[in-house]
Order: C-alpha cells, then structure tokens, then sequence
C-alpha cells in the first residue's frame, strides 16, 4: 500500500477519489497515528481534516465490493488482505458496552464477508 497518503514528505496528499481500497485503509490508519501527537503539523492537520470523507469513501467501496461491483469486479490479492485485517481489526475494537455495538459488529462481519466473496483481481 503506497498511495495512503503523506508517506512522502515532498509529495502532496492524493485527493480521497484517487485513492484505492488499499490506500483509504492507509489514510485511515495515518489518522489515527496523527490523532495521538500532541502537536500534529500543518500536513499532519490536513490529514486529519479528511479523516469523515475517507471513512465514507471506504464504507462505500466496501458496501460495492458486499454487493458485488465494487473496484470494478473484484480486488487484487493484496487489496483483499489489507482489507480483511482492517475488518477484522475493527471487529475486535467494537465495544460491546456501547450502543449499537451488535448492530455495528454485525455490519462489519457482512462487510468482511463481501471482501471475502471478491472476485481475484489482475494485479497492476
């Protein structure tokens, strides 16, 4: 997974729509890396302020691939990993003790199902 986002100091963050599964999951974890520095840059701020639309963006790649459409029919073995461990990953973290932690555990696992059903994709 290269394309997470900052990786590289002298580069520009890619924009939320040119990132891949892979690279949304990055982004993502990039954000919660930078929510524990105390005092996050001005690139490290910009990360941060896109943490709502990459959780979307992602969601909704996700749902595409449990419907069986997403990232145009199917995703490349090393996109499935990282995206099975994300899942599962967030699984584990639901707080049974919060509210809708039945309902969100449930969703995950229907999501992590459609990563599972995808179909093998070329690598590029």
């Amino acid at each position: 997974c290269i394309d997470g986002g900052t990786s590289f100091s002298n580069m520009s963050p890619l924009s939320i729509g040119e990132l891949s599964l892979c690279g949304l999951i990055a982004r993502l974890k990039e954000v919660e890396h930078i929510k524990g520095i105390k005092s996050p840059d001005d690139e490290q701020t910009a990360v941060l302020s896109t943490e709502v639309e990459v959780k979307k963006a992602l969601f909704e790649e996700l749902q595409q691939l449990q419907a069986g459409g997403g990232a145009g029919g199917g995703l490349p073995s090393f996109e499935k990993a990282v995206a099975k461990e994300f899942l599962q990953m967030q699984i584990k973290s639901v707080d049974d003790s919060s509210k809708g932690a039945e309902a969100k555990r449930s969703k995950l696992q229907e999501l992590l199902k459609g990563v599972e059903g995808a179909h093998a994709k070329e690598e590029p």
